[in-house]
């Protein structure tokens, strides 16, 4: 009997916002990616075994890892 299992990663597009870059210090928009890692059996995703949020800044493509509780707060 043959068990297949891994991980897979799924990158999800979230809505930005306008903010300044801490690299450039423009006013600009910044994309909100959220990377989640999966446990697979048979290819299929059973749970979910991390979640990270990375945004980026569209003008000078600066990336900055942001913790949940600041996800939220760029939601409400």
């Amino acid at each position: 009997m043959f068990l297949i299992f891994g991980l897979k990663t799924a990158i999800r597009e979230l809505p930005g916002r306008m903010a300044t870059c801490r690299f450039c210090g423009q006013f600009a928009h910044h994309h909100l990616q959220q990377r989640a890692t999966k446990f697979t059996l048979f290819f299929v995703p059973l749970f979910t075994t991390s979640k990270s949020y990375t945004i980026r800044c569209t003008h000078c493509g600066g990336p900055s890892s942001i913790t949940t509780r600041q996800k939220n707060a760029l939601a409400s």
